[in-house]
């Protein structure tokens, strides 16, 4: 059995961790977390690329690329307002959903965040050595029952069975959990405002126990934050000069908002900030550049809203929760947006206290999400999460008043069983509608829907599991008949047809690793031929039947290199390391084989940060994406 991993999927970008030892590692890039751009691309090949290479890709080509493809999964194409800042174009595919076009190539959402799955899955299996097919993947609070359902399927089409999914706030409480002592019975409150949303909850832990007592999500974020900026940014921009000045629009507008999101990293350290952009475009008039200031009470003035959308749910969540500001012990904020500093203080008039910055690290919820994963996998000692539904879910038949099944901060998993009646007005049936959330029975928010028959009642059994997807049964009384159900594909895959894409991803994944294996296996022996070569130049003196021996199999295995089969490399190593196993000294070290991996080593981050070291800095495109999620 793999190891399973921890994933914290996030809008701009994913980490992963395992657990081990008692502790929770993270993957390793360099000497810090491994920080994957949660960026898809389409290169001129027509192949999927995925992180660095797919923003590269996109300095010259942005239409094949495509950021934020989280937020797109389950969604109705008419509930998604395509964004001004969203590169791919967004059209609305045969069931109904948003799918994304990148160049010439149209893809569901699902498919491009199952590339972002499939990457880390085959970072994670360079790393630990050994096959990975299970995972703890982090989810959105606000993300509904379709939405989840999506993010399921995704990592499916990804190779990995998703053993739970975790809030980002349940899983800092994990790591807040695992970084104290001898903890008693505390209440917490955690703050995420990621680059896709926004969530808060109010958890009780004790010395093993980590229970929600209320939580609420916004699909607000840092996204929506850098785009105000932009906005204003391009304002600017146009006010100085009419026109692109014969600049690609949708390079400028790229390069606008990557400085948008360094200037507001910037605000939360600073007061003021002096933009500088140079060579947007350029016209008869000379090259065009950009130059603004920005202040934090600008900066207030265009999301001031935002902020405080944030504040409430912050202040309801607290008030469900039942307990007062002076219980909460300690209240933790994640993600860039949570560093703003007029959020800070918006947050601490709420609970009375000074929020904490301690567990914003760019791996606090990958490690918590493996903490999970490895209590799953019983490799931790049991430590009990209770979850809690998000949203209520609401029955409605035909035109009469809707009627909660489960409500919100119902634990999960939990079922329900309710007898509905049909309308007594002569019709054989009526319309019935499964319902999520709190603002009524709006078609977005449908999960399923059934023909309310058999008068005078029907029997409804509803189930919702740990990740909060439901099952619904429907049973006329009358006739002992199951009714039928009819979904909105909430998917936008028919389960058939996601079959065969998983089997065909399975298919390329297995020719990658091969292709991947062999290339090893070729550098492997490449190097093998480099230092016997070094060894037969340095040592003159080696004994003629030695040197004889060794240049007969690098012949050989100069023979295989050059043939360039990739099925005879296995065959050239083993051939090479049986000549030079016998004859002693350095040609032995040369065949042994390659050392087993190292194991990973706890990492934690701190929150990235920004030098400034004058009046004034200079923005300008970087790879870097600093907004958590």
């Amino acid at each position: 059995m793999s190891i399973p991993i921890g994933i914290d999927l996030g809008t701009t970008r994913c980490t992963a961790g395992i657990f081990e030892g008692g502790r929770a590692a993270t993957l390793l890039q360099g000497k810090g977390p491994m920080v994957l751009p949660a960026a898809v691309g389409i290169d001129p090949e027509g192949r999927v690329v995925v992180g660095d290479r797919a923003r590269r890709l996109a300095l010259l080509h942005p239409e094949t690329m495509a950021l934020h493809v989280h937020r797109l999964l389950g969604r109705r194409f008419e509930a998604t307002l395509p964004g001004v800042w969203q590169p791919g174009k967004l059209s609305r595919a045969e069931h109904g959903d948003a799918a994304v076009r990148l160049g010439e190539h149209g893809l569901s959402p699902q498919a491009l965040v199952a590339a972002i799955v499939g990457e880390v899955r085959g970072i994670a299996e360079e790393q630990l050595g050994e096959a990975v097919t299970q995972a703890v993947v982090s989810v959105p609070v606000h993300f509904g029952e379709g939405q989840r359902r999506a993010l399921l399927h995704a990592c499916r089409l990804g190779g990995l069975e998703v053993r739970r999914l975790v809030h980002p706030t349940t899983a800092a409480a994990l790591v807040y959990l695992a970084d104290r002592a001898g903890v008693e019975d505390e209440v917490i409150a955690v703050l995420d405002v990621g680059a896709g949303g926004a969530s808060c909850a109010v958890l009780e832990v004790k010395e093993r126990e980590v229970a929600v007592l209320a939580q609420r999500g916004l699909n607000i974020g840092g996204e929506e934050i850098d785009g105000r900026i932009a906005e204003w940014m391009l304002a600017e921009f146009r006010e100085q000069r009419e026109g692109w000045g014969g600049a690609s629009e949708a390079l400028v507008r790229a390069r606008i908002r990557d400085a948008a999101q360094k200037a507001k990293i910037t605000l939360s350290e600073r007061k003021d900030v002096e933009i500088h952009l140079p060579f947007l475009g350029a016209d008869e008039a000379g090259p065009r550049h950009l130059v603004a200031k920005l202040t934090q009470g600008r900066l207030e003035k265009l999301v001031g809203d935002l902020l405080q959308r944030i504040a409430a749910m912050v202040a309801k969540v607290l008030e469900e929760s039942g307990r007062a500001a002076e219980d909460v012990r300690e209240v933790l904020m994640l993600g860039g947006g949570a560093r703003m500093p007029s959020l800070h203080e918006k947050v601490e008039a709420v609970f009375k206290k000074i929020p904490s910055a301690r567990l914003d690290a760019v791996d606090t919820v990958a490690r918590g999400a493996a903490i999970l994963a490895g209590q799953l996998a019983s490799r931790h000692p049991e430590v009990r999460v209770h979850e809690a539904l998000v949203r209520p879910l609401v029955v409605q038949v035909g035109s009469a008043e809707p009627q909660v099944l489960l409500a919100a901060r119902t634990p999960v998993p939990g079922e329900q069983a309710v007898l509905l009646e049909t309308p007594g007005d002569g019709r054989p049936s009526a319309e019935a509608r499964l319902f999520e959330g709190e603002r009524g029975a709006e078609e977005d928010d449908l999960v399923v829907g059934f023909h309310a028959t058999g008068r005078p009642e029907v029997e409804v059994k509803l189930r919702v599991d740990e990740n909060q997807v439901v099952e619904l049964s429907v049973r006329e009384l009358l006739r002992g008949k199951e009714a039928k159900l009819h979904t909105r594909d909430r998917v936008g895959i028919p389960e058939e047809q996601l079959a065969g894409m998983v089997e065909a991803a399975r298919a390329r994944e297995a020719e990658l690793r091969s292709e991947r294996e062999a290339r090893e296996r070729r550098q492997r022996l490449e190097g093998m031929v480099h230092r016997c070569e070094s060894v037969l130049v340095q040592q003159e003196k080696l004994a003629p039947e030695v040197r004889a021996a060794v240049e007969a199999g690098l012949k050989d295995a100069r023979a295989v290199l050059a043939a360039g089969d990739w099925s005879l490399i296995a065959a050239g190593i083993e051939g090479l390391a049986a000549v030079l196993q016998p004859l002693g000294g350095e040609l032995t070290q040369i065949a042994a084989p390659p050392p087993p991996r190292a194991r990973l080593q706890p990492v934690v981050a701190a929150p990235p940060k920004v030098k400034v070291d004058a009046a004034s800095i200079e923005l300008e495109d970087g790879e870097g994406d600093e907004d958590d999620d």
